[in-house]
């Protein structure tokens, strides 16, 4: 019979996850054990401590089909997994209902509700560039060193993106190369700029600032994506997070909204604030678990003001005893595109023909 091993340091934890992204995006800068590791099939199947769960235990697995069995059907892992209070388990796609053969958590909630897949996303055409920017005062390769020797590393980067090659690999990286360099030439002025109002001392702020200050510069840009600060994900003490959370989010968007106006750009910019997944009606102790029905928000000075679907209240739930819901995201998609984007849904939204197109924008 296979043995599994118990993983009591974050040295061993690594060399058994081979600092695989989904392991080291889980656990963070603190490995907390124990973790549980076999051997199968030539690969090593781990279960782990997760860090994302807000004091509320839960775990990980990073495994084989083959491997999740082995580890599923040790005793000392069915006792970490189904705990006091344990609520979360995450598994590999496709591999849940092996996970619900072995184990019953119950009502407890949320065993299934985060899984991972091991391909990366396809990478965007080079006709929509795009760029991961923090900070419009700071974007840069990252390094551990410091100037001279940074910035004669920066030209020697500069320098490899005029290289000519017959080779998929050199011309994938000398695109990256002259992408990050066009962005950080376009950021160049920016080290510091204007703010004319005040922004909540915190990153999403920062960010907004920003991003006022690149719109006034006339940089062209056409679509931000940004994450709210604060902690979303409220399994346990979620009266204080989620008011401490949505206020902080709510003060940046509102500065960010004033700052447009004192530029005189309120009407050049729409913002859509989303949840990719809503919070289940029944409590937890403390908080509330994943859910299906999600809210949205458009917000803007030519937003249309409306609202679109309907509360679905607390007694009319769906057969999983989530919230229903009432309105399509593709339809508000659909509405974005061609009211605001002014581009064909068709082409881009799976459906988009049979979806109706609430009036999201004023004219």
């Amino acid at each position: 019979m296979t043995a599994v091993r118990t993983l009591t340091t974050r040295a061993e934890f690594e060399e058994a996850t081979s600092r695989h992204p989904v392991a080291v995006l889980d656990v963070g800068a603190g490995f907390v054990g124990p973790a549980f590791a076999v051997d199968h099939a030539g690969q090593t199947s781990v279960l782990f401590h997760r860090r994302s769960d807000h004091g509320v235990p839960g775990s990980s697995a990073l495994a084989t089909e083959g491997g999740l069995a082995i580890l599923l059907d040790d005793p000392a892992v069915r006792a970490f997994v189904t705990g006091e209070g344990h609520r979360h388990l995450s598994v590999p796609r496709g591999l849940v209902g092996l996970a619900e053969a072995r184990l019953a958590l119950g009502p407890r909630g949320g065993a299934w509700d985060w899984t991972w897949t091991s391909p990366s996303p396809a990478p965007a055409p080079r006709t929509h560039p795009a760029a991961a920017v923090d900070s419009v005062t700071d974007y840069d390769l990252w390094s551990w060193v410091d100037e001279p020797v940074s910035d004669e590393m920066f030209r020697s980067f500069r320098r490899m993106g005029a290289f000519r090659s017959d080779s998929a690999a050199m011309l994938q990286s000398r695109r990256a190369i002259e992408s990050t360099n066009s962005v950080r030439d376009s950021l160049a002025g920016f080290s510091e700029f204007e703010v004319p109002v005040s922004y909540p001392d915190a990153n999403l702020g920062r960010q907004l600032s920003g991003l006022a200050a690149l719109l006034a510069a006339g940089m062209p840009l056409h679509c931000v994506s940004m994450s709210a600060d604060g902690s979303y994900d409220t399994h346990s003490d979620q009266v204080a997070e989620f008011d401490g959370s949505l206020k902080l989010t709510c003060d940046a968007i509102l500065a960010f909204q004033r700052d447009l106006e004192s530029r005189g750009l309120q009407d050049r910019v729409l913002v859509e604030l989303w949840s990719e997944f809503g919070r289940r009606p029944e409590e937890n102790d403390t908080g509330t678990d994943h859910g299906a029905a999600g809210a949205a928000f458009i917000i803007g000075s030519r937003a249309s003001g409306e609202m679109v679907g309907e509360f679905p209240g607390l007694t009319t739930l769906d057969e999983d005893d989530n919230l229903r819901h009432t309105s399509d995201f593709r339809e508000m998609y659909c509405s974005l595109l061609e009211q605001w984007l002014g581009q064909d849904a068709g082409p881009i939204i799976p459906g988009a023909g049979s979806l109706d197109r609430p009036k999201l924008v004023r004219s």
